[in-house]
C-alpha cells in the first residue's frame, strides 16, 4: 500500500471509517476502512457487499457509478479506494437547501436504468426479508430493552411504552408472515441502501453518483430502493438522526420537524408515484419502509439508545398499519 494522509473524515457507516486522503502522487481518494475483526457481521460482510454491489452498478451506470480503484490491508484493516467528488454534496444536503424539480426525475431514471435487469419473480422471497430484518430484530429488541432499562437508559413509562409497542409489532408481523409466504415477488438489480445520502449531486458533471450500495437485502426488490427513498423524505431519518440522542428527550414524544421545501417535495413526488402502486406491492413498499426502521437497532442501540428505541418504535408503527390494510 502507498503512503497517504487523511485530509478530511466523512459520515461513514456504523462500522466502518471514511475519509478523503491523498496518496504519494497527490491525488485525492476516498478510502473505506473496515475492521478485520470486530463485528463482522455488519461491517466486513456489508462492505465486502459494497465492493461487488457497486462493481455491478459501474457496469450498467459507468458516469453514475464509482469505479473500485484500489483495495488492500493496513494494520487490523482492509479498504477500498474509489474517486473523489471535489464539488459534490449528498441529495440530503442538497435538498436542504435547492429544490426537488430537476433532481427527482434524474433519481427516478437512474432506478429505472438498473431495475431493468430482472431476475424474474420468486414465491416467497419477501418472507426472507421479513423474517431475518424485521421479526428476528423485534425479537432481539425485546431482550435488549430489558438489559437497557436494568442499566437506566429508559424510564419506567418510557420502558412500558416500548415494551408495548414490541409485543403488538411482533404480534402483527406474525400474522402478515403466513401470508407473505404465499406472495410472488419481482425481483431485480437493486442499489440495496438507496437512502439520500448514499447519491452524489457532482456540480462538475451535473450527474448524480450512486455510493455505498450493497446486496445483503435477502429479497432484491425495486420496493426496497424506493422504501429507503421514503426513510430520507417521507420519514426523515437523516434530520432526526442529524439532531442527536440528547434531543430525544422521551421516545413516547412524536418529534415535530421544520421539513426544507426541497425534501419536502422530492417526499412529495415519491409518494405520488408510489401511489399507482396496486394493493400487493403497496403492502410490500410499506413493510420494506417499516423493515428499514427495525433492521438498524442492533447496530443503533449501543451508541444511541434513544435513537434506536425510536426508530424502532417509528418500524413497529409501520407494521400495525401494514396490517390493517393487508
Amino acid at each position: 500500500m502507498s503512503e497517504f494522509k487523511i485530509l478530511k473524515v466523512l459520515k461513514g457507516g456504523s462500522f466502518s471509517s471514511t475519509n478523503v486522503i491523498e496518496d504519494s502522487n497527490g491525488t485525492k481518494r476516498v478510502r473505506k476502512f473496515i475492521s478485520q475483526t470486530e463485528d463482522r457481521e455488519y461491517g466486513l460482510v456489508r462492505w465486502q457487499s459494497q465492493v461487488r454491489r457497486m462493481q455491478n452498478l459501474n457496469i450498467i451506470l459507468p458516469d453514475n457509478t464509482p469505479t473500485i480503484i484500489e483495495m488492500g490491508v493496513t494494520h487490523s484493516d482492509f479498504y477500498y479506494d474509489i474517486e473523489f467528488y471535489e464539488e459534490s454534496l449528498n441529495l440530503h444536503e442538497y435538498l436542504l437547501k435547492n429544490d426537488s424539480e430537476d433532481i427527482f426525475p434524474k433519481v427516478i431514471d437512474l432506478i429505472n436504468s438498473y431495475s431493468n435487469i430482472s431476475y424474474g419473480s420468486i414465491k416467497g422471497s419477501f418472507s426472507v426479508f421479513f423474517t431475518e430484518e424485521v421479526l428476528q430484530k423485534i425479537q432481539l429488541a425485546s431482550n435488549i430493552i430489558v438489559e437497557k432499562y436494568d442499566k437506566g437508559f429508559f424510564s419506567k413509562d418510557e420502558f412500558n411504552f416500548i415494551s408495548s409497542k414490541i409485543d403488538s409489532g411482533k404480534n402483527a408481523a406474525l400474522n402478515l408472515l403466513e401470508h407473505l409466504k404465499e406472495m410472488d415477488i419481482d425481483e431485480c438489480l437493486t442499489h440495496g441502501n438507496l437512502t439520500l445520502e448514499n447519491m452524489i449531486f457532482d456540480k462538475k458533471s451535473k450527474n448524480i453518483i450512486l455510493i455505498d450500495p450493497y446486496s445483503e437485502t435477502y429479497c432484491e426488490s425495486v420496493l426496497g430502493d424506493y422504501s429507503q427513498l421514503m426513510q430520507s423524505s417521507v420519514s426523515h431519518y437523516e434530520l432526526i438522526n442529524n439532531l442527536g440522542e440528547p434531543f430525544i428527550k422521551n421516545v413516547e414524544d412524536v418529534i415535530k420537524l421544520d421539513i426544507p421545501r426541497g425534501l419536502e417535495s422530492f417526499g412529495s413526488s415519491l409518494l405520488k408515484k408510489l401511489s399507482n402502486l396496486d394493493s400487493k406491492n403497496q403492502l410490500i413498499l410499506n413493510l420494506f419502509h417499516a423493515g428499514q426502521f427495525i433492521r438498524m437497532f442492533p447496530f443503533k442501540i449501543g451508541k444511541t439508545p434513544k435513537l434506536a428505541a425510536y426508530f424502532l418504535v417509528h418500524g413497529l408503527n409501520l407494521i400495525m398499519k401494514g396490517t390493517k390494510n393487508a
